[in-house]
């Protein structure tokens, strides 16, 4: 019986291709489809085409209905493989295999490449069998298991690439060879598209080739021009002797890369004609020779934005780990071993608390019978005998001492005036020791304060050190500097130290410390174009700030939204300063949002509310995570001041790279956004930030695209019936965002139908495409 995560679970993905944005789902539907069609295509040994069975067995769930559709349609139609229901066969059958195995939980990567060759080992050898079980159809047979098998491995591991191309640059090595082989097979179905014998796929190859020479250097031209030849060799008879001359041009253009383009081509078209010079001069030499220029003109004709954006493929990289396992495992120590002070702490005060439970108010009186008692002929009578009785006086005077902090002679119950002979020494002993009481309690309650905070204060810095253990070990890649450096040459700069990398997410920074800078102004349009074309990203940049003696210059890959802010705030009648504080900012591809909203209104909620935001706002531009920067704006809170402290905070964490968006509330009214021309509100419950000492976010995640509009607001733009808001923003159709902001804090504060003023603040950012 298969489990849900098999068959059920995989047949309610088949329309997930084209959930969420329509233009990207169709894109990717059809990039599934030509890799299916395209893989189906591909022939080997004449008319065997193990390719298509490969691809549908490989694929993700999302993209499998696309890819099998693409296959079949491929299959089917005339001049594809001999025996196109065998194959069409051998794809229900490795699909069943495959299903099979995810119903038994399996995940192991021998799967795919084990229903791929069962699939069509059982099917090839139904053919044989039927065609009288000759050697040279069996013969064939088997080696069309074995590279079904093997192109399922690759496609396999090539495929997380079709749905995110961005994962394409600064691969890892296997990963390279992966997607490498993955191409030339789909090359190989071009290989029949020819005029006089020049073949489209092999014109194709040969720039492939050609790219990887020259960013990738004679290892990549050589790797590149050896797969290629191989695969394409495949596909044709007397094919193998001219294709071999691909390895040995890759090797000899890859050496000639430094020289440019041009020597890089020219490198590669030499090799290949002393190759087919060697080979006699054949027709196909000739067809070959004439490939060869034609992609090596080509090569020289691409554009630098497209050739920019190939050549991230070949640079050389290596994955590696930030920073050493032992500042790690340093990092993290250290933030145990506060975390282990911080419940120290609590613990002792905990077992304090409990140690002095017996300072009550009977103490009280206890201490002022025998300051005032131990010489009274009357204490044996009063404290023993008549117990009962003076303990009724000590409550009537328990009372009064709670309700003015005093006892008179008013507060005593006449049955204990009337025998007591010393009650002015009484009343006199318990009032000191009463206030006594009251002064050890306010210190104990004002030591215990601390206690917490200080644990608290221990806990926020082990948080912080927490995270930048789990930072130090965040995977980055690093890629080659030469191109930087290269770069940095060609506008006159020299680069002593120049780092490449790309971060756990794929993008791109570069960083280059030059000693001096030129005397002549450098046009920076053209250092970031120039670091563009090196590195296969676009950049932005440069940021430029001093090291000692040393300008150290910082890009970043430009990304794929920008924002634009805007923000109004109106004070409440009367009031010089406004009780609320926004605040923008853009760093490492994510820009942030801020609003916070202190208590009340006038100087104190102004402190409360800017104190909020620029804590959180240094926090997060210094690298440390939402929920340490909270606690840490929680606690400045509670110390600030004696008296009572909080403020709301509404967050808003935009990656410009995505249009994902991550909201965080403490106490915030709703957001507001228009997504694909609808407006939207989102409401979260949680409590301020300064009341209690564990206090949390309350998060959420939503996704944004090209003009879609965000909108924090006070709670003061919030109040009542919120239809006027939302129909603002759905009919909002461009133009200054802060313009937009206060157009809505205007209408908000028509808008308030609570008999009530408050500070209104709107903080308004659109979404649109870099």
């Amino acid at each position: 019986m298969l489990k849900k995560s098999g068959l059920l679970q995989i047949s309610g993905t088949w329309a997930a291709g084209l959930e969420g944005d329509l233009p990207h789902g169709l894109a990717f539907a059809a990039a599934c489809f030509g890799a299916g069609f395209m893989a189906s295509r591909a022939l080997v040994f004449g008319d065997l085409a193990p390719f298509g069975i490969a691809a549908v067995t490989a694929a993700k769930k999302k993209a499998l209905p696309f890819i099998l559709l693409g296959a079949v349609f491929g299959t089917v139609l005339p001049h594809g493989p001999a025996y196109p229901i065998r194959y069409i066969a051998a794809m229900g059958a490795a699909l069943v295999f495959r299903l099979l195995c995810a119903g038994m939980g399996g995940r192991s990567a021998v799967y795919a490449p084990a229903c791929a060759a069962a699939a069509s080992g059982l099917t090839g050898a139904a053919v044989v069998l039927a065609n009288g079980m000759q050697t040279h159809d069996a013969a064939l047979c088997f080696a069309e298991m074995i590279l079904c098998g093997c192109s399922a491995y690759f496609f396999e591991k090539a495929a997380p690439f079709l749905s995110q191309p961005s994962k394409l640059w600064g691969l890892r090595r296997r990963d390279l060879v992966s997607v490498l082989i993955s191409f030339c097979v789909l090359l190989l179905a071009l290989q029949p598209l020819a005029v006089h014998g020049i073949s489209l796929g092999r014109i194709a190859g040969v720039l492939a080739i050609l790219i990887a020479a020259r960013f990738g250097g004679a290892g990549a031209g050589c790797a590149a021009g050896a797969s290629m030849g191989l695969v394409l060799g495949l596909g044709g008879q007397d094919m193998a002797p001219v294709l071999a001359g691909y390895g040995f041009g890759g090797l000899i253009a890859g050496f000639f890369a430094p020289l440019g383009r041009f020597g890089c081509a020219l490198a590669f078209v030499l090799a290949n004609a002393a190759a087919g010079a060697n080979m006699g001069g054949s027709s196909q030499v000739t067809a070959d020779i004439v490939e060869v220029i034609a992609a090596s003109v080509l090569f020289l004709l691409l554009p630098d934005k497209l050739l920019c954006r190939l050549s991230a493929l070949f640079v050389a990289a290596d994955e590696r780990v930030s920073s050493k396992n032992t500042a790690r495992s340093r990092l993290m120590e250290a933030s145990q071993a506060l975390r282990d002070v911080a419940d120290t702490i609590s613990r002792v005060g905990e077992r304090l608390a409990t140690m002095r439970s017996d300072d009550t108010l009977q103490h009280v009186f206890d201490e002022a019978s025998d300051r005032a008692c131990h010489r009274c002929g009357m204490r044996a009578y009063c404290w023993n005998t008549a117990y009962n009785d003076t303990m009724d006086a000590m409550n009537h005077l328990g009372v009064a001492l709670r309700a003015s902090g005093t006892a008179t002679r008013k507060d005593v119950p006449k049955h204990f005036s009337g025998r007591c002979c010393r009650l002015g020494e009484l009343l006199e002993a318990i009032n000191r020791c009463y206030s006594e009481y009251t002064a050890r309690n306010a210190a104990r309650r004002q030591i215990n304060g601390l206690r917490r905070m200080l644990s608290e204060q221990w806990n926020v810095i082990a948080s912080f050190l927490s995270e930048l253990g789990e930072s130090a070990v965040t995977k980055q890649v690093d890629l080659a500097p030469e191109p930087v450096r290269a770069a940095f040459a060609t506008c006159g700069l020299a680069a002593e130290q120049a780092a490449c990398r790309l971060d756990e997410k794929g993008h791109m920074s570069v960083e280059a410390r030059v000693s001096t800078y030129p005397k002549s102004p450098i046009n920076r349009t053209e250092l970031a174009a120039e670091l563009s074309v090196a590195c296969g990203r676009r950049l932005d940049g440069p940021k430029v700030s001093l090291s000692g003696r040393e300008t150290v210059l910082r890009f970043r890959q430009k990304a794929l939204y920008q924002i634009e802010y805007g923000q109004y705030s109106i004070r409440k009648s009367g009031e010089k300063l406004c009780g609320d504080a926004a605040f923008a900012f853009e760093e490492n591809g994510r820009a942030v949002l801020l609003l916070s909203d202190g208590m009340g209104v006038g100087g104190s909620a102004a402190v409360d509310a800017n104190l909020a935001v620029d804590l959180i706002s240094r926090l997060l531009r210094a690298g440390f995570g939402f929920s340490a920067a909270l606690r840490a704006v929680n606690s400045a809170l509670m110390l600030k001041s004696e008296d009572e402290s909080f403020a709301t905070l509404d967050i808003a964490a935009v990656d410009l790279y995505a249009g994902a968006v991550e909201l965080f509330k403490a106490g915030a009214p709703p957001t507001y956004l228009r997504r694909r021309g609808r407006a939207e509100r989102i409401v979260q419950h949680s409590l301020p930030v300064g009341i209690l000492e564990n206090t949390g976010f309350a998060h959420s995640d939503i996704r944004l695209g090209h003009d879609d509009l965000l909108v924090l607001v006070s709670d003061g733009a919030a109040v009542g019936d919120d239809v006027w808001l939302m129909r603002a923003i759905t009919q909002f159709e461009g133009g200054s965002m802060t313009v937009f902001a206060r157009d809505l804090a205007l209408m908000a504060k028509r808008h308030r139908d609570d008999g009530h003023d408050d500070d209104i603040t709107v903080l308004a950012a659109r979404l649109e495409q870099a």
